[in-house]
């Protein structure tokens, strides 16, 4: 793949504005690098490899969604370090959230079995909405638990 030279930002930006993909990996290839070292600074939540990397496409995947205001950008830099900071907020938000959502699961209470098939079968669906919940992001889970009586 041939990449565009990053040598006239605000042309580059114009071309992003209209949608040219190959404007979104230029600046691809020369920001990444500083979006990397901004995201795995994160004082908060210092992320590991591989959520370091699904924190960086949300970035430029941020920055293609809104691509039509590009050529009002004055310094790329400052808008990128803004979004990559958005990104960190909402993904802290998220895992908050998620991590509420455990302890709930975590400390409610499992009824009463008589039969064995009944635990073993209450064990097996409990770890599946789980393991569900765990796949989910944060918007599913909230309309799960206003749907479902959260309190014991």
């Amino acid at each position: 793949m041939t990449y565009l030279q990053l040598t006239n930002e605000p042309e580059l930006l114009s071309r992003l504005a209209r949608g040219d993909k190959r404007a979104h990996d230029a600046f691809l290839q020369h920001y990444k690098p500083l979006a990397k070292r901004f995201v795995s600074g994160c004082v908060f939540c210092p992320p590991d490899e591989r959520d370091m990397e699904d924190l960086i496409q949300d970035v430029f995947l941020k920055v293609w969604e809104v691509r039509d205001t590009m050529e009002n950008v004055q310094s790329f830099t400052a808008y990128l370090l803004c979004v990559a900071r958005n990104v960190l907020i909402n993904s802290e938000r998220h895992r908050q959230k998620r991590k509420k959502v455990f302890i709930h699961l975590s400390f409610s209470r499992a009824p009463e079995f008589r039969e064995v098939e009944d635990k073993m079968a209450y064990k097996f669906y409990h770890q599946s909405a789980h393991r569900a919940i765990t796949g989910w992001n944060v918007g599913m889970a909230s309309r799960w638990c206003m749907k479902v009586p959260c309190h014991s």
